[in-house]
């Protein structure tokens, strides 16, 4: 038999581990409660700083009606986007705001819960004092009677998201736009090393003005056909040779000028910018920008053209033609002046023209300076098209008279671009003086003579008469 004392410390064991037992029991629970408490808060605090807003809801539903219990979880973005308290009904969380899919969300939630759905997202615009929100709400919906329900939701701000893609929409209609215009050509390439080889296995060309012009609008581009395959590249091997080194040579990018001949025999003069970025051992992505230069190479083409012609007719022209910018100061006119090679320059000046800014007379003596700077700059201060003269250039004993014709531009305040032929007419004048003379010789002679000297013009009229 067991003893009574026995009996007694078993029984006063079995308390002990009771409450031992309870104790520790507590003990976990308080812990696990706490754990569970920190969670909340650190979850709390992370929603109070994220844009974003929780609500949950209480929600039974009738037959043509539902009863709403809403709380919302207090931080910055809910107090921002609806104001300090929203308590009630769903119509005070979005009383202020002006929604247009209102009846589609409350369609959507209501099927939800009598499918028994797990939950339902939405997206929908919110307008709000004339400003727009775009708004994702993610819900969860778990069923806590016949008609009843519980419902959390994570409302989640897109409005720099869908403000950001309408901008890069935008942009790209205007790009679309302006390419479908412009007379250049944008292209996006990858690169491959194939066993030593540089393969372009990918190109993507947007239709733009300048593509239609070279390839027509319906041109695609393969590996096997290449970017210029279809059309005449004088340049082309150059243009392997340079894009080559800059890939070899993992070069930022390169730059290039090209001529491409259409099936049509028109000629293009093109410039391209293309820029290279790595993206791995043996592969690149290339974008590249390809501009019409015809126009501006042509009219640089002709402007050498008619410089060449020009400077052939000078070298054989009995004149000086120079040109000058010239800077206006209230103490002086400074001039930096430049002429072209002539057989005129060569005879007075030799084969070495006069240095800039020194002045094309400096080598001789010119009577007629003081006046002749006067006019100059009379003309430039009164913005005159220009101004003409005729001075003298005397040199050991000899003199050579010059008829000057200037014209002015203005290119700034107090700033002319100034061009000016000068001619040689000493034979003229000299002529004129001998006439003069001998006119003034002849006056003397006829003032002493006895005799009358007269002329006339004599014209015949239409009836016979003189």
């Amino acid at each position: 038999m067991i003893s009574a004392d026995l009996v007694l410390v078993m029984a006063v064991t079995g308390f002990l581990v009771g409450i031992l037992g309870w104790w520790l029991h507590r003990r976990a629970r308080s812990r696990v409660a706490e754990q569970a408490d920190r969670r909340i808060r650190q979850m709390s605090e992370l929603i109070d700083r994220a844009q974003c807003a929780l609500w949950e809801a209480d929600v039974t539903l009738e037959t043509n009606d539902w009863e709403w219990r809403l709380r919302l979880h207090p931080s910055e973005f809910s107090r921002h986007l609806f104001g300090e308290t929203v308590d009630g009904n769903n119509e005070h969380i979005w009383r202020h705001f002006q929604i247009d899919t209102h009846g589609q969300m409350d369609r959507r939630a209501r099927e939800a819960m009598e499918r028994g759905h797990p939950g339902y997202q939405q997206e929908f615009r919110a307008v709000r004092d004339g400003r727009t929100y775009w708004l994702h709400e993610n819900v969860t919906i778990n069923r806590t009677g016949p008609d009843n329900f519980r419902l959390v939701g994570l409302i989640t701000d897109l409005t720099a998201q869908r403000e950001a893609e309408t901008a890069r929409r935008q942009s790209e209609l205007v790009r679309e736009s302006i390419l479908a215009q412009a007379q250049c050509m944008i292209w996006r390439a990858t690169v491959e090393d194939r066993d030593g080889v540089l393969q372009w296995p990918h190109f993507d060309v947007p239709r733009s003005r300048l593509s239609e012009l070279l390839f027509g609008s319906q041109r695609t581009f393969t590996e096997e056909r290449g970017f210029w395959d279809e059309l005449e590249t004088p340049d082309q091997k150059q243009m392997d040779e340079h894009s080559t080194k800059a890939i070899r040579d993992n070069a930022p990018g390169y730059e290039q000028q090209f001529r491409v001949i259409t099936k049509a025999g028109r000629t293009f003069h093109l410039h391209e910018l293309v820029s290279i970025t790595r993206l791995g051992t043996g592969s690149w992505s290339l974008v590249g920008v390809v501009t019409d230069i015809t126009a501006q190479t042509e009219a640089e083409e002709a402007q050498k053209r008619t410089q060449t012609t020009l400077e052939h007719l000078l070298e054989r022209a009995d004149c000086l033609l120079w040109q000058a910018t010239v800077e206006l100061r209230p103490e002086e006119v400074e001039w930096d002046i430049s002429c072209y090679q002539t057989a005129f320059t060569r005879r007075i000046f030799g084969e070495v023209p006069p240095p800039t800014q020194v002045g094309l007379w400096y080598r001789f003596e010119v009577p007629e300076r003081p006046e002749m700077d006067r006019r100059a700059r009379e003309a430039l201060e009164n913005k005159r098209p220009g101004y003409e003269q005729q001075f003298r250039l005397i040199k050991e004993g000899q003199t050579l008279w010059v008829d000057e014709r200037v014209s002015v531009t203005p290119t700034g305040p107090n700033r002319f671009w100034l061009v000016g032929l000068a001619t040689d007419i000493t034979v003229r004048r000299e002529a004129e003086e001998a006439f003069r003379e001998s006119q003034e010789r002849l006056r003397g002679l006829l003032d002493g003579a006895e005799c009358m000297v007269w002329d006339a013009t004599v014209q015949k009229r239409p009836d016979g008469t003189l």
